[in-house]
């Protein structure tokens, strides 16, 4: 007597989705039907359908389940090289910023030394001008008072 199998147990010995069966079972042109009948108002598949319309998708998945962890290492390997060359880039950067911070400091100093040095100057020139008008002031005065003794100024 023939083996049938209830969608749900046939979809998973394909490995295929119930959705797919059961799309396979309402295409009334497709090959499953020919395995299908009613058994309790329910549809059931021959197990024979399995080898007959889905042997080869079941050897490709093996192979593909035999190869999978292979793959996934040569993922994990990728990606961890490139972990490892974003953080030698993270580094590299991170050296990059302390000596842009360094020179940003070291500007900063020269910067308040220019300012300190103007500030200087322009004390040192207000002084001058300061001594430039004392000087003429007394001049002016000197001047005045040698026509003073001499009685030509009058006050």
């Amino acid at each position: 007597m023939e083996e049938y199998l209830g969608v749900k147990e046939f979809a998973e010995r394909v490995q295929k989705s119930e959705q797919s069966v059961y799309k396979r079972l309402r295409n009334k042109n497709d090959k499953i039907q020919q395995y299908v009948k009613l058994k309790d108002g329910k549809k059931v598949i021959a197990a024979a359908a399995i080898e007959n319309l889905y042997y080869n998708d079941c050897i490709e998945y093996e192979e593909i389940k035999e190869e999978k962890p292979f793959q996934e290492n040569e993922i994990i390997k990728i990606l961890k090289e490139q972990i490892e060359q974003q953080q030698k880039e993270i580094e590299f950067k991170n050296k990059q910023l302390d000596d842009l911070t360094e020179q940003l400091k070291a500007s900063s100093e020269r910067e308040t030394n220019y300012q300190t040095l103007l500030n200087q100057q322009q004390q040192l020139t207000a002084a001058e001008k300061q001594k430039v008008l004392l000087l003429e002031d007394n001049q002016k005065k000197c001047f005045f008072g040698i026509f003073k003794r001499k009685g030509k100024v009058k006050e």
